[in-house]
């Protein structure tokens, strides 16, 4: 268990349908949420709150963040989830600015395939529009086989590096994705 908490990742804010799912790594396994304004979106299924993972993914409605223009990540470790009572950590915060898709003077976007677990061509591929960028789409294949953690977030990390969490991306798994004894933890 680690004592010690943190985001261990810049967010990926990914675009499915009319929402976006809000990535992002901790240290330590605990609870997660994000606040837009005054609205709060927790990391939860069923109603049940997640206290037992590292890697966070909330939805929420595309339009709320597009309107703010920014969002604040939130977490704290759960160093005991007790059938009466917990242990937790302090609560940890983390704000992020927002731009969304910005199609006033056209549309710049780039698009990731076959990388295979590589970072610095494609990372610095991606900065050919600098700031620029409206959009990040993954057209698959960015492992070879997903057989273990680092597998799992390699595109993460390499999504994070170009968008800093301020942009959308738009992403397709490839057959890759597919392969590995994690696959089945890709999602």
């Amino acid at each position: 268990i680690s004592l010690t908490n943190g985001f261990s990742s810049t967010p990926v804010v990914y675009a499915v349908e009319d929402t976006y799912q809000i990535v992002f790594t901790t240290k330590a396994k605990g609870e997660a949420w994000i606040t837009i304004g005054a609205e709060e979106f927790n990391d939860t299924f069923a109603g049940y709150r997640y206290t037992e993972n590292t890697v966070h993914k909330i939805t929420v409605p595309m339009n709320v963040l597009d309107s703010a223009g920014e969002y604040t990540l939130h977490t704290r470790a759960m160093y005991l989830r007790g059938p009466y009572c917990s242990l937790q950590g302090k609560t940890l915060s983390q704000n992020h600015t927002w731009r969304g898709v910005d199609t006033s003077d056209g549309l710049n976007y780039y698009v990731l395939a076959d990388t295979h677990n590589t970072q610095k061509t494609p990372l610095e591929a991606a900065t050919y529009f600098g700031d620029q960028l409206d959009f990040l789409i993954s057209a698959g294949d960015n492992v070879s086989w997903i057989d273990r953690e680092a597998d799992l977030l390699n595109f993460h990390t390499l999504a994070g590096n170009i968008t800093k969490g301020e942009i959308p991306v738009i992403y397709a798994r490839g057959n890759h994705e597919t392969k590995g004894v994690m696959a089945k933890d890709f999602e």
